[in-house]
């Protein structure tokens, strides 16, 4: 598959599991994905920024190929100033309180081996 390139791209994801019913929207996408083959665990390049929920900014860089079995994956993400309460719906199922404000900002990096052993690293902090 050829590099693709997002210019202003829009993204709305709904979750209709939990109740009440969540959804994101990220915005304001800007970046590209280099090239990739199947049949290889040669990875494309990743870089897209952006916004999530219309406040916080958004940051993804490293490299994927999709169509590697298992999956070829080593990126980094990091969101800055996320607004918590809109995270409601997920907070009262498996915390069992509703979060009423706050700001989030976590840096998380994901790499999948060959073998298919995920390493993963996640870090976040929080203000009220």
């Amino acid at each position: 598959m050829g590099g693709v390139k997002l210019n202003n791209g829009r993204i709305d994801f709904s979750d209709r599991f939990i109740r009440p019913n969540y959804s994101a929207n990220l915005t304001e996408l800007n970046g590209s994905l280099g090239a990739f083959r199947t049949g290889s665990r040669e990875m494309a390049t990743l870089e897209l920024r952006g916004r999530a929920a219309g406040t916080a900014l958004l940051d993804v860089r490293g490299a994927l190929n999709p169509t590697a079995d298992p999956l070829a994956l080593d990126i980094q993400a990091k969101a800055t100033d996320l607004e918590l309460a809109p995270l409601s719906p997920y907070a009262g199922k498996y915390a069992g309180y509703a979060i009423e404000r706050g700001k989030l900002s976590m840096e998380v990096a994901y790499k999948i081996a060959p073998d298919g052993q995920l390493e993963a690293r996640n870090q976040s902090s929080s203000t009220s």
